[in-house]
C-alpha cells in the first residue's frame, strides 16, 4: 500500500497525484494535501516532513471558510486586543497541532508574514499568540495561512478550551475504565488458570478461560492501550526512545504471544499481567492530566472578577436613564453609574459623587480609599459607600486590570523549571534495556532458537520501567494527599521537588499575614467621657454601616444609644446628634475642624464633639494567630523571610517588627514586587511567594513556587502552585516538611527500582526467569514502590 506523504492515509489504487518536493515526486492522496505540502515546500519549509513525529492533518477540499470574519471588530471583539503602540494580539486556537514540527511549521510559515510583529504557538494548550501591524497585514491573512497548511484555527475562547479539556477528560476516563473493567474480569480468570496449573485443569476448560481472557483483552490493548502505540510509533519516526517504546513492545508481545498461545494450545497466556500493567500507566497519566487541567486559564479567572455588564447613562437632566450595556460595547467617553457594593468594572475618572472604594486586591491597602470629583478608579475594585459617576478613561483591553494580566502571561513565560531526575533517568534507562533485550535475544536464538522470543520477552518485562516510572509519581500522589488532608491543595505537577530548593519566602501582608478585617485595637479617651461611653457613641454612629471601617465597632458595646439625624459624609466619616450635641467620628479635620495628631502612628480615627475631640480608636489589620509561629518556625529552618505590601510605611513597619522580620518593603506596586523578586532570583535565591490580591498574581506567577490563600481572589488562585484551604499559616512549615519526606521516598523508590532492575536482569537475560514470573517480578516491584508511597501517606 501507498501512503499520502502529507498524511499519511493509505492512498485508492485509481488515485494518481504527486507533488515536487526535495526533488522528488511525493504521493498525495488527494489535490487539497497536494496544495498544502507544495504551500509548504514553496515557502521553504520542507524540512517540517523531516522533522515531525506525526502525520499531518488531512486537507479538507471542502473547506472554504470566509476568514475574512476575522477581520470584523463585531466578530473579533472577544480574542483580539489593541496594545497601547496600536499593534493588534489575537489568541487562536489550533486544532491538529500534534507535536514540536508543527509548531515549527506554523510558526516559521508565519514569520515571513509582512507585518507580523510576533509569533508564538504553545503545544500544550494549542494556543497561538499573533502580534501584528493592522496597517500592513490582516488577522484574516494570517489565519488563512494557517489553515492553508492543513490545520483548523478557531478563536481561542474560554468555552472552547474547555470542551477541549472536557473531550480530553471524557476520553481518558473511557480508557481507564476499560482497563478497570478489563483488570477485574481477567484477573477472576487468571485465578482459575493458576490454580490449574497447580491441579491440573482439563484442557477445554483452560481453553475456555483463556479465550475469554483475550476476547476481554483485546479491546483493553487496542483501546485502552492505544496512546502507548502511537507515541511509541512518533518516538520511532523521531528516532528517539520514549518511555512508550518498551511499554507498546512489552504489551503487543506479550498480547501476540498469549493469542498464539490460546490459538495454539501450548505455552502461557499473560492477558492479566497485560491489563494490569494498562490500567496502572493509565491511572498514572490520567492524574497528571487532571492537575494540568486545575491550572486553569488566566483570562477565565481575569473575566470573572469583573461583572457581565454596566449601567451607562444616557441622556442629560431629567432624560437621562441608565442602560445595562455589555463591557464590550463600552467605549472610552462613556458615563457609567456605580452603586454601593458594585465592582467598578472599567477604569475611569469620577464625574459626579463622592465615596470610599476598596482597592485592597490592587495595592494592598486594608482602608478603603476616599475618592472625589476628578480622582481615577480601577476595575475590579469595589464601591463601597455612595453612588458614583465616572467617565471611562481606557478601555478593558488596556485597563490597569489587563495590564496585571499581561504581566502575568510575561511571568509565566519566564517561570523557572525544575527538571524531574526520574523522567530523564527513565529514557536512559529504556534505551538501555532496548539494547539488553536485542543482544539477549540473538544470543539466545543463536543457542536455543526455541527459547530466544521467551527470554526476550522476560527481559523486556522483568526491567519494564513501571517500578521506576511509578517511583516519582506514586510518592507524589500520597504527599499531595497528605497535603490536602492538612489543608494545602497542590494545583501544579512539579510543587513537591520545588519545596527542596527553596531559601527565601515572602509574604503579602494584607489578607496574608493579617486576617484581612479590621478590628479595633485601641481606645484613647481626651476629654472628660470615659472609653465605655466613647465606645458606646462610636458604635451607636457606625450601626448597620456597611463600610469596612463600621465593622469594626459593631458588637464592641452592649450600651443603646439612640441617635438622630445620622448621616454618612463620604470620604470622611459619619455624623449624628445626641441631647443637642453634634458627634463626628472619622478623620481628624472632619470631626475637629483641622489636622489633629494621634498619640502614636498607625491607623486612627477620631470622636468628636461639637468639634472638641473626645477619643481616638486604632484600627488595624489584626495579625494572623498563627503568623508569629509560622516566621519563627520558617527562619528556624534557615529560610529568609520578606514581606512586600501596598500598605503605608508604617503599618508594615509595625508588622515586621512585631513578627521579627528584617526585610521589608511598603508602598510597593505589582510591578515593583516582580522588580523585588526578579532581583533575588538573578543573585541565586530561589522564592517561595504566599499572597492573595490581584496586585500578587504577577509575583505569584513569576515566584519559584507560590502559594494563594484561600480566601484569594480567582486570579491569584489560578497562578499560584498551592492553595491553603484553611487560614492557619503552620500549615505552610508541615507542607516543607512533607516535600522533604516525600523527596526522600521519591529516593528510596528509584533506590528499589535500580536494585531490583539491577538484579533482575541479569537473571532474566541467563534464561532463569520464565516470563510468568518476569511479569509477578515486575508487578511485585511496583506493589514495592506503592507500599512504601503509602507508608509515607499515613506518617505524620
Amino acid at each position: 500500500m501507498t501512503h499520502c506523504y502529507h498524511c499519511n492515509d493509505v492512498i485508492p489504487n485509481n488515485v494518481s497525484i504527486a507533488a515536487h518536493i526535495d526533488g522528488k515526486d511525493r504521493p498525495m492522496c488527494c489535490y487539497g494535501c497536494k496544495a498544502v505540502a507544495e504551500t509548504i515546500a514553496d515557502a521553504g519549509l520542507k524540512q517540517y516532513y523531516q522533522y515531525r513525529t506525526a502525520p499531518a492533518t488531512k486537507a479538507s477540499q471542502e473547506q472554504r471558510e470566509d476568514f475574512a470574519l476575522y477581520d470584523q471588530s463585531a466578530f473579533n471583539r472577544e480574542f483580539v486586543k489593541t496594545e497601547a503602540n496600536g499593534v493588534q494580539c489575537a489568541d487562536i486556537l489550533i486544532d491538529g497541532v500534534s507535536c514540536a514540527a508543527c509548531t515549527w511549521l506554523i510558526e516559521n510559515a508565519l514569520q515571513s508574514e509582512t507585518g507580523l510583529n510576533d509569533v508564538h504557538l504553545n503545544l500544550q494548550d494549542k494556543r497561538l499568540r499573533v502580534r501584528w501591524d493592522n496597517s500592513k497585514t490582516q488577522l484574516s491573512a494570517l489565519v488563512s495561512k494557517v489553515a492553508a497548511l492543513g490545520y483548523s484555527p478557531k478563536p481561542y475562547l474560554a468555552d472552547t478550551l474547555k470542551d477541549s479539556q472536557r473531550h480530553e477528560d471524557r476520553l481518558f476516563l473511557k480508557r481507564l475504565g476499560v482497563a478497570f473493567i478489563g483488570m477485574m474480569q481477567v484477573g477472576m480468570f487468571a485465578i482459575g488458570l493458576h490454580a490449574g496449573d497447580v491441579s491440573d485443569i482439563s484442557v477445554e476448560y483452560r481453553d475456555y478461560l483463556r479465550w475469554v481472557s483475550a476476547l476481554v483483552a483485546t479491546p483493553v490493548v487496542f483501546y485502552a492501550a492505544g496512546p502507548f502505540f502511537s507515541n511509541a510509533w512518533r518516538s520511532l519516526l523521531a528516532t528517539s526512545a520514549g518511555m512508550d517504546l518498551p511499554v507498546s513492545i512489552a504489551i503487543g508481545i506479550a498480547y501476540l504471544l498469549s493469542m498464539v498461545a490460546t490459538i495454539s494450545g501450548t505455552g502461557a497466556v499473560y492477558f492479566d499481567s497485560i491489563i494490569m500493567f494498562t490500567f496502572l500507566l493509565l491511572l498514572g497519566r490520567y492524574l497528571e492530566m487532571r492537575a494540568r487541567h486545575q491550572l486553569g486559564d488566566p483570562a477565565t479567572a481575569l473575566r470573572a472578577i469583573l461583572p457581565r455588564s454596566a449601567s451607562v447613562l444616557r441622556g442629560e437632566g431629567s432624560q437621562q436613564t441608565h442602560v445595562a450595556t455589555a463591557l464590550a460595547d463600552i467605549a472610552v467617553g462613556d458615563r457609567i453609574l456605580i452603586k454601593p457594593g458594585e465592582v467598578i468594572a472599567v477604569d475611569g475618572i469620577v464625574t459626579d459623587g463622592q465615596s470610599s472604594i476598596d482597592e485592597s486586591t490592587f495595592t494592598g491597602e486594608s482602608l478603603p480609599q476616599s475618592k472625589d470629583l476628578g480622582d481615577s478608579v480601577l476595575s475590579g475594585t469595589i464601591n463601597i459607600e455612595s453612588p458614583l459617576q465616572i467617565e471611562v478613561s481606557h478601555s478593558l483591553d488596556n485597563s490597569r486590570l489587563h495590564a496585571v494580566y499581561d504581566m502575568l502571561v510575561t511571568a509565566q513565560a519566564n517561570k523557572p523549571k525544575i527538571a524531574a531526575f526520574a523522567d530523564a533517568l527513565a529514557v536512559k534507562f529504556v534505551t538501555t534495556i532496548l539494547l539488553l533485550a536485542s543482544i539477549t535475544a540473538a544470543y539466545w536464538y543463536s543457542v536455543a532458537p526455541q527459547d530466544a522470543v521467551w527470554i526476550g520477552l522476560s527481559v523486556l518485562v522483568v526491567s519494564c520501567p513501571c517500578a521506576l516510572s511509578l517511583a516519582t509519581p506514586t510518592a507524589l500522589t500520597a504527599a499531595v494527599t497528605r497535603l490536602k488532608s492538612i489543608g494545602m491543595l497542590v494545583v501544579a505537577g512539579d510543587v513537591i521537588e520545588k519545596f527542596k530548593h527553596i531559601d527565601t519566602v515572602i509574604f503579602d501582608k494584607t489578607g496574608t499575614l493579617t486576617s484581612g478585617h479590621i478590628q479595633l485595637t485601641r481606645c484613647v479617651t481626651q476629654a472628660e467621657l470615659d472609653e465605655g461611653t466613647c465606645l458606646a457613641l462610636a458604635c451607636a454612629m457606625e450601626r448597620d454601616s456597611e463600610h469596612p471601617i463600621a465593622k469594626a465597632f459593631h458588637h464592641i458595646s452592649h450600651q443603646t444609644l439612640v441617635l438622630e439625624k445620622r448621616r454618612n459624609v463620604p470620604g470622611s466619616g459619619v455624623e449624628a446628634t445626641l441631647d443637642g450635641h453634634v458627634y463626628r467620628l472619622g478623620q481628624s479635620v472632619f470631626c475637629c475642624g483641622s489636622e489633629q495628631t494621634p498619640p502614636v502612628n498607625g491607623q486612627w480615627v477620631c470622636l468628636a464633639r461639637d468639634g472638641e475631640l473626645l477619643a481616638w480608636f486604632c484600627l488595624n489589620d489584626s495579625l494572623r494567630g498563627q503568623a508569629a509561629a509560622t516566621v519563627k518556625a520558617l527562619q528556624k529552618r534557615g529560610l529568609r523571610v520578606d514581606i512586600l505590601s501596598g500598605d503605608s510605611d508604617s503599618t508594615v513597619s509595625n508588622v515586621a517588627s512585631e513578627l521579627g522580620i528584617e526585610h521589608w518593603r511598603a508602598r510597593v506596586s505589582p510591578e515593583d514586587k516582580l522588580t523585588y523578586l526578579r532581583d533575588l532570583q538573578a543573585h541565586g535565591k530561589r522564592v517561595l511567594m504566599v499572597g492573595d490580591g490581584i496586585n500578587d498574581v504577577g509575583v505569584l506567577a513569576g515566584a519559584d513556587l507560590s502559594v494563594a490563600m484561600g480566601m484569594a481572589s480567582e486570579l491569584a488562585k489560578t497562578n499560584a502552585d498551592l492553595i491553603l484551604l484553611n487560614p492557619d499559616l503552620r500549615t505552610l512549615d508541615s507542607a516543607i516538611a512533607t516535600a522533604a519526606r516525600c523527596h526522600m521516598v521519591i529516593m528510596q523508590n528509584i533506590g528499589w527500582a535500580l536494585l531490583y532492575n539491577a538484579c533482575a536482569i541479569p537473571l532474566a537475560m541467563m534464561g532463569l526467569v520464565l516470563p510468568y514470573q518476569a511479569a509477578i517480578g515486575m508487578s511485585l516491584s511496583s506493589l514495592v514502590v506503592v507500599i512504601n508511597a503509602l507508608r509515607f501517606k499515613g506518617k505524620q
